[in-house]
Order: structure tokens, then C-alpha cells, then sequence
């Protein structure tokens, strides 16, 4: 069987298992199939690149993979770093729209787009809102989660250029990754700071879960 194909599956199968880890409570579930989502999905890479790696892809996967073993300890204390190491990997996705937006640019792209205008003002109005409902305890807090909002607002607006300007299979992946990275944080903090519910549980371990193959398959097909 191709080798890439069963790193795919390996990761659908450690990721169906943390949902089900998340919806039963089972911790002992979820301490063995969490930490397999990400080395699977790298490895997917790895098979399918077939080629040099690109090092930056890499380390913001590794950022994302160590994030997730921070939450996994499930210390109080840990929580703002680890939503600060969840932040570095964005400034990697950022960094890599950016170029693709110069490139489209250098490629003649079209003119007169004012669709980032309406995704800039619908995030901006939901990070306005998620902030003023949230229990904000520091100053510190409060700079935290305002820098990883803005992240995701930028991120959202970029994504949106590169779409309007080139609907191909790459700006397709990254039109699903980035809305669930989105999905995945905002539910995630909700469920932290706003109130501990099932179901922001799931949606954020099931859009989180998502985000890391869309963006592998987003880089993929972006290094075609």
C-alpha cells in the first residue's frame, strides 16, 4: 500500500480516536491517540513531498505539536504560554500568504477586490464581541488573546485576497484551514474562559484536528 496513504489513514484513525476520547471523557484515550495526529500527518508530508523539505513548514508544525503536548499536561500555570507557542506557527502561516499574495501580484492578479473589506469587518466584529464576553483576569490576558485575535483576522483577510485572486486547489485548502484554525481557537478559549461545555470541546477538537490536514495539503499543493 502507498505509504503516504496509510500516514492519511493513521491520522484519520488517531483523530477520530481524540474525538471519542473527548466525548466520553476517556483521558487515557486521549493521551495515546492525541499526540499521533500531528508526527502522522508529518509523515504524510514526508511521503508525499518527496523532495527537500521546506525547514519553516516543519518548525510550525512542530509549534502546533508542542502546543497541544503543553495543554496535554493540563497545568494552569502553562495556559498563556502555550496559547503564545499556538501564536508563533500563525506568523509562519501569515508569513507564507504573504508571499503567495506577491507572487499572484507579480503575476498580473486582479484588480479592485473589496471582498477583504467585508471578511475584515466580520472578524473584527467577532473578536470584538468574543472579547467583551470573556472573563479577561490581566492586563497581560487581555494583550494575549487580542495578539492571537489579530493573528486570525489577518490571517482571514489575507486568505480571502488569495482566493478572490486565484480559486485554485491551493487556495482552497487554505480557505479550509484557515477558517478552522479560527473555529478551533475561538472554541477553545470559550470553553477556557467562558464556560466549560461538550460541545465547544468537540467543535474545537474536531476543527483543530481538520486544520492540521488542511494546512499540509494546503503546503502541498502550494509547493507544486
Amino acid at each position: 500500500m502507498n505509504k503516504s496513504k496509510v500516514a492519511l489513514q493513521f491520522f484519520l484513525v488517531a483523530g477520530l480516536l481524540f474525538l471519542i476520547s473527548i466525548f466520553f471523557n476517556l483521558e487515557f484515550l486521549e493521551l495515546i491517540s492525541k499526540p499521533a495526529i500531528i508526527p502522522s500527518i508529518v509523515m504524510y508530508y514526508f511521503f508525499e513531498i518527496k523532495r527537500k523539505y521546506n525547514l519553516a513548514f516543519l518548525a510550525s508544525l512542530f509549534l502546533f505539536f508542542l502546543g497541544d503536548m503543553l495543554y496535554m499536561l493540563k497545568i494552569e500555570e502553562l495556559y498563556y504560554i502555550g496559547l503564545l507557542v499556538f501564536s508563533v506557527p500563525y506568523l509562519f502561516v501569515i508569513y507564507f500568504v504573504i508571499k503567495d499574495i506577491l507572487l499572484i501580484k507579480r503575476n498580473g492578479g486582479k484588480q479592485n477586490d473589496f471582498t477583504f473589506l467585508v471578511i475584515l469587518v466580520i472578524l473584527s466584529i467577532l473578536l470584538s464581541t468574543v472579547l467583551s464576553y470573556l472573563e479577561i483576569k490581566s492586563t497581560l490576558e487581555f494583550i494575549i488573546f487580542l495578539f492571537l485575535g489579530l493573528q486570525l483576522v489577518t490571517m482571514g483577510v489575507l486568505t480571502s485576497v488569495v482566493y478572490y485572486n486565484e480559486a485554485n486547489k491551493q487556495s482552497f485548502f487554505l480557505i479550509l484551514a484557515v477558517p478552522t484554525f479560527i473555529m478551533s481557537d475561538l472554541f477553545f478559549i470559550l470553553n477556557k474562559n467562558l464556560h466549560e461545555l461538550m460541545i465547544f470541546k468537540i467543535i474545537n477538537g474536531l476543527t483543530q484536528t481538520v486544520s492540521y490536514m488542511f494546512y499540509v495539503k494546503y503546503f502541498l499543493e502550494r509547493t507544486k
